[in-house]
């Protein structure tokens, strides 16, 4: 699962905790479900992420961000989600800055099973 593996971190939905490599694993957020909206934002000027509960930033959570990022959502189980990686309008980009090199991306929760990863190269 996200951030269960080596190079890897995530935000989970059903703690609410956030996991890095597999070798941290501390509370971080509320726990998400169907209808909420998830996002990322990679700020690769002070190498830091955080990510967002319907709207709302839930903080810093890594700091020494890697310039290589590969986006993945994992599940366990069945379900659908919808991704944003840019090619639309981000639904509460208006209400962070976003400035060159800062990138943010959303998804909509369908399933309560799924989680939310990037995996790091």
């Amino acid at each position: 699962m996200p951030g269960c593996e080596p190079d890897s971190w995530g935000y989970h939905s059903d703690d609410g905790d956030f996991f890095n490599c597999a070798i941290i694993n501390e509370p971080y957020g509320p726990k998400f479900t169907t209808g909420d909206t998830i996002g990322c934002c990679l700020n690769f000027i002070n190498k830091t992420a955080f990510f967002t509960k319907n709207g709302v930033n839930l903080g810093i959570v890594l700091r020494d961000l890697k310039d290589n990022l590969y986006p993945c959502i994992g599940f366990r189980g069945g379900g659908s989600i919808e991704t944003n990686f840019g090619h639309k309008k981000f639904k509460y980009a208006g209400m962070f800055y976003l400035a060159p090199n800062i990138y943010i991306s959303t998804y909509v929760v369908y399933d309560a099973n799924a989680k939310f990863m990037i995996s790091i190269d």
